[in-house]
C-alpha cells in the first residue's frame, strides 16, 4: 500500500511541478505523443 501511495505522490509532484516550474511542457509532450501513437492505430485518434 506504501508502494502505490509513493506513486502517487510522485505523479502528483510532477504535474505541480510540471505546471508551476515549465508552463506544462512535459505534460504536453506526453499527451502530444499519445495522441500520435493513437493515430497510427487502425480506429484513429477521434475527439
Amino acid at each position: 500500500m506504501r508502494a502505490v501511495l509513493l506513486i502517487l505522490a510522485v505523479v502528483a509532484v510532477f504535474f505541480i511541478w510540471d505546471n508551476l516550474a515549465n508552463e506544462g511542457r512535459y505534460s504536453s509532450a506526453v499527451e502530444r505523443s499519445y495522441r500520435l501513437a493513437v493515430a497510427d492505430l487502425p480506429t484513429g485518434y477521434k475527439r
